[in-house]
């Protein structure tokens, strides 16, 4: 995908999910999906969740092997409990440790047999 397609497509996919998604932001939550004082954490939200990372992803697919970028993206669940429990002070549950930690060890087994 990322030899086809260039970081436009980042673009491109956020405005057709932005149309899909918005009015169900509307009916959820209403009138105050539009409060001014919420736009700039709106416009930094956005950025850190979908534009700078989607736009990332673009970029390194067509450097990377599948096998190599899938291996990375399998560890994106890890970072965000990581980010969750020092940013956030979330804690969590013996279950969310195991599966951490189960998907930490068969990302090292996948790098360790990679080219075997």
């Amino acid at each position: 995908m990322g030899t086809t397609y260039d970081a436009s497509s980042v673009a491109v996919g956020s405005i057709v999910v932005s149309l899909l998604l918005f009015p169900i932001g509307v009916w959820q939550s209403g009138s105050t999906m539009f409060s001014i004082e919420l736009l700039p954490l709106v416009f930094v939200v956005s950025l850190l969740a979908s534009a700078i990372p989607y736009s990332l992803d673009m970029i390194a697919l067509p450097r990377l092997s599948a096998q190599t970028f899938s291996t990375l993206m399998s560890l994106s669940p890890v970072f965000a409990a990581f980010s969750g429990l020092i940013v956030l002070h979330e804690q969590l549950t013996h279950y969310q440790w195991l599966a951490i930690m189960f998907i930490i060890v068969s990302s090292i087994g996948t790098v360790l047999t990679m080219y075997h």
